[in-house]
């Protein structure tokens, strides 16, 4: 088990002491939950499944659930109830970040919030952890920043290892009815030589960032998201120093170089890179004001003017907004 893994992760130790300090981890400090994710890929049969499946024997039966990823990301959750190990497989990017925004508290939160069918909500525990295994490369949108998942891409081919290798992995490892009792064996050493040397902080620490990680996030940017960064970088025109601009000149200007509708996720996009946007009333007409809050002396200038309610400050604003630039 232990060469099939480190061949299986590239054979780079630090990868694979990764995987096996996440089992051992997930096997012997059940009262701490993992706050990521291990997402597997590579070339179809290579064996990747047989990590689950290991870690799925060595729990109660209803303990270990083995779902689809479309049960993983629905709107129903019965499975989750009882699960300590989920282990999806034949992952494919999750219908784009939406959906997957849509599951990231299933690493972080401590309770869950469970809505099942012809049933009333209801509250539990969370002591799920996951393992995710793909075909595809890059098979989930990794946001930039997010540490909820230790991603690699398994390089190797199922060609390399003839069809003894695996009849052995998986009729004599596995066969935990027969006399070739290998997952407790693995679970012993795990617990043994494995468990011993594990950061007492494992379960809270984000995962290092793996080469294939990086790569899905950079894969996964938008066309706006590094529009907005050069645009800001460049710091001319409505992004030059201290300049505040109106949400819908910035709107229009998105449409005319990206032909892109800003909506909800465009929005979440621009926030975060630094857009930050108010609404004021002036004269009875509403309007949404942008500018960078990256430069803090201008972001405190910006909000102490905006919160002058007086009479003479909604003026001197109204003649600020209108006259002073016009042009956004």
């Amino acid at each position: 088990m232990l060469s099939h893994m480190y061949w299986l992760y590239n054979e780079d130790q630090d990868h694979f002491m990764h995987v096996l300090q996440w089992m051992a981890h997930f096997l012997y400090r059940p009262e701490k939950r993992i706050g990521h994710g291990i997402l597997t890929s590579g070339e179809p049969g290579t064996g990747k499944s047989t990590i689950g499946k290991t870690l799925g024997s060595l729990v109660a039966a209803n303990g270990y659930a083995n779902i689809r990823p479309e049960l993983f990301v629905s709107d129903y959750q019965e499975w989750i109830e009882g699960t300590r190990l989920c282990v999806v497989e034949e992952v494919k990017m999750f219908g784009q970040g939406d959906k997957y925004n849509k599951v990231k508290s299933y690493f972080t939160e401590d309770k869950f919030h469970i809505n099942p069918k012809f049933r009333q909500a209801y509250k539990i525990s969370n002591f799920v952890h996951y393992l995710f295994y793909s075909n595809y490369v890059n098979p989930m949108p990794l946001p930039e920043g997010d540490r909820r998942m230790f991603y690699v891409h398994s390089r190797v081919s199922a060609s390399e290892r003839d069809a003894e290798y695996y009849n052995k992995l998986t009729d004599g490892f596995l066969d935990l009815s027969g006399e070739k009792l290998g997952a407790f064996a693995f679970a012993k050493y795990l617990r043994d030589e494995i468990l011993p040397n594990v950061p007492e902080n494992f379960s809270t620490t984000p995962p290092p960032v793996t080469r294939d990680s990086q790569r899905s996030i950079t894969s996964n940017r938008t066309v706006l998201q590094d529009w907005i960064e050069e645009e800001i970088e460049a710091a001319k025109g409505m992004f030059a120093p201290q300049i505040y601009f109106r949400w819908k000149a910035l709107k229009a200007r998105i449409k005319d170089h990206l032909g892109i509708t800003v909506r909800a996720a465009e929005e979440s996009t621009l926030a975060q890179a630094g857009v930050y946007r108010k609404r004021v009333q002036l004269k009875g007409k509403k309007e949404d004001i942008c500018w960078l809050e990256t430069d803090k002396e201008f972001n405190a200038e910006m909000d102490r003017m905006l919160n002058d309610t007086t009479t003479s400050g909604r003026a001197k604003l109204y003649n600020h907004f209108y006259e002073g630039q016009s042009e956004w």
